[in-house]
């Protein structure tokens, strides 16, 4: 029993390097795979690793994952094709190694913990940079978005911030005591800065959301239907206040209202006579336009690996030769997806995220449920599955936090049996 509790202290240490890796120094993160991999094969060698049923969630992105390999079948370039499939391994590796798990029970609060440690981390390492960096000139915009976040994108710093403010959260409300609370809202209000200093479209529209329909939930909890009527009054409020005061996110509201509104008067007049590509949303606006035409003709994918060709062919005949030559992506992982491996992946994508939610809301794992709605909404903004930032964070805790429910459903089935 005790060889058994060290060893999977052994493979708890192995995945918290994963942790740490994914978060501090994303580029290393293969080889921290390497070193579980080796723990697995120690732990099947002296059996004191026990196969686990994969869960639904485990199973659909593994699909997703052969959903681009079978792309590779239609690729004109086969040296990008076989790039983008070894980012993706992830979808299909990560599954695979939670199949097997010590006998001793694994500890969710411990990976928790490590993760939240290492945002901190990051979060100082980015202060400290971008200070350095904008010196003497410290004004807001220019220590913020991609000023502030050096190794990640915004929008995926922004999500480990926000996930890491869930964490936080939790600790929170597990607490019985009042005790040293005000470390923990201290955390809170420091990852929030995170959030604001990233200044990702997304990750402020879902935060602002969040702390809305939070601020709701407390009140409810704390003071019944009055405080519940009440929070609904107060937070849009709350929002407002957020928009109005803190600098840069107003600017990013309104910029973003103002195309929005244009483009929907006349989508094809907006991409004709925007080509200064000032700011991403007239970006993400004209690249939208030429993904849904490219998927309106190729229903089923233009294949791994050539969605750079049409997208660059489609710009050109709207008329942005510039834009054609800078290679964006759809700025969309929905659109993303069905451009690349068709209206079939695009199923699956939209099946992990659906089946996530409700695997939380089953359970009461809110942790996967507001992470799976964080995907959901940052994948509107961004092909949040292009880089191996959102690839390996999403896929190592959707699957983590459904293999920890199957997890504990045989731990309760075994107890009714005894």
């Amino acid at each position: 029993m005790i060889r058994e509790r060290r060893f999977s202290q052994v493979f708890e240490m192995a995945i918290a390097f994963v942790i740490l890796t994914m978060v501090l120094f994303p580029k290393l993160v293969g080889l921290t795979f390497v070193l579980w991999v080796l723990v697995v094969l120690v732990g099947l060698f002296s059996k004191k690793i026990v196969f686990v049923k994969p869960s639904k969630i485990s199973i659909l992105i593994a699909a997703f994952f052969f959903t681009y390999l079978i792309g590779t079948v239609f690729t004109n370039n086969p040296d990008i094709a076989l790039k983008y499939v070894e980012y993706k391994a992830s979808f299909l590796l990560i599954p695979v190694l939670f199949l097997f798990l010590p006998r001793e029970n694994i500890r969710i609060e411990f990976f928790l913990n490590v993760f939240l440690a290492a945002v901190l981390l990051l979060g100082i390492y980015s202060f400290w940079t971008v200070a350095w960096s904008a010196y003497p000139d410290y004004s807001f915009v220019g220590m913020t978005s991609t000023n502030f976040s050096t190794i990640h994108h915004p929008t995926y710093f922004s999500a480990y911030a926000f996930f890491a403010m869930l964490i936080a959260i939790k600790a929170i409300l597990a607490r019985s005591s009042v005790g040293k609370l005000w470390i923990w809202y201290g955390l809170i209000v420091y990852l929030i800065a995170i959030q604001l200093f990233c200044l990702s479209l997304a990750g402020l529209l879902f935060l602002m959301l969040f702390l809305g329909f939070f601020t709701i939930y407390l009140a409810k909890r704390k003071f019944g239907t009055k405080g519940f009527i009440g929070a609904i009054i107060m937070a849009p409020l709350l929002v407002l206040l957020v928009m109005r005061f803190v600098p840069g996110v107003m600017t990013q509201l309104e910029v973003s209202k103002l195309y929005a509104t244009e483009y929907l008067k006349g989508p094809s007049e907006f991409v004709k006579s925007h080509k200064t590509y000032i700011g991403g949303n007239e970006t993400r606006l004209i690249m939208w336009t030429a993904s849904a035409q490219e998927i309106a003709e190729h229903p089923f994918g233009v294949g791994t690996g050539n969605v750079d060709d049409h997208l660059e062919a489609r710009l050109i005949s709207l008329g942005h030769l510039e834009m054609s030559k800078k290679m964006y992506n759809p700025h969309n992982q929905y659109l993303q997806t069905a451009l690349e491996i068709g209206i079939p992946g695009l199923v699956l994508l939209l099946m992990i995220l659906i089946t996530a939610i409700f695997t939380g809301l089953r359970y009461k794992c809110w942790l996967l449920t507001l992470l799976a709605f964080n995907l959901g909404f940052n994948c509107l903004f961004e092909s949040m599955f292009q880089r191996q930032s959102g690839i390996v964070f999403y896929t190592f805790w959707l699957v983590l936090f459904s293999v920890l429910i199957i997890q504990e459903k045989r731990n309760t089935l075994g107890t009714n049996k005894s």
